[in-house]
Formats: structure tokens, C-alpha cells, sequence
């Protein structure tokens, strides 16, 4: 039987978190982080299999973030494509009546 994955996102305003997840054990096959995205220098750090991998460099929005993460996935692994990802998960925050916009 292939292993099934599921690829959870968290985009917030200067950052993206992801993780690659087994769902039936739960165990973390990849994750990663990119900080101060906007910002001068920011930070990409990639972990699977044991390895760390951490870029400091600018980080000018989220599509360039997310389209590096897509590289350090096919470059470092594992290999999206070859995942076997049955769901895409990504936390949304929704304010109904009290909140219109972004919150401190």
C-alpha cells in the first residue's frame, strides 16, 4: 500500500508554515518555515529526513516564498509529486461581524 500524505499550509501575513503529514500514523515526513516575508532578509528553513536546510535571503511575497518551498521540495524531498497527497489543508481565520479586516 502507498503512503498517503497530506500537506497542511499556514499562510499568515509575513509567513508561511507547512508540514507534509502521514494522516494514519500522524508522523511529520517534511516541514518548514519562511519568516519576515516583505522584509529585508528573511528566512527559509526546509527539514526532511533528518536535514535541515535554512536560506537567508529576501523574501519579496508570498508567491516567491511558496515557489521556493516548491523547489526545496523537489530538490531536498521529498518529491511532491510523488507524495501520493489525498488533501491540502490551510488554516483561514474568518472574523464574522467583528472583525472586517486584519487583527492585532
Amino acid at each position: 500500500m502507498t503512503t498517503r500524505t497530506v500537506l497542511v499550509i499556514n499562510s499568515g501575513s509575513s509567513s508561511i508554515k507547512y508540514q507534509l503529514v502521514d494522516p494514519d500514523s500522524g508522523q511529520s515526513l517534511a516541514s518548514g518555515l519562511v519568516e519576515r516575508i516583505g522584509e529585508e532578509t528573511g528566512t527559509i528553513i526546509h527539514r526532511h529526513a533528518g536535514e535541515k536546510v535554512q536560506l537567508d535571503e529576501p523574501v519579496p511575497d508570498h508567491g516567491y516564498g511558496l515557489s521556493e518551498v516548491l523547489r526545496l521540495f523537489d530538490e531536498k524531498g521529498p518529491a511532491l509529486s510523488d507524495a501520493n497527497i489525498v488533501a491540502v489543508g490551510h488554516r483561514v481565520v474568518q472574523g464574522g461581524r467583528y472583525f472586517s479586516g486584519p487583527a492585532w
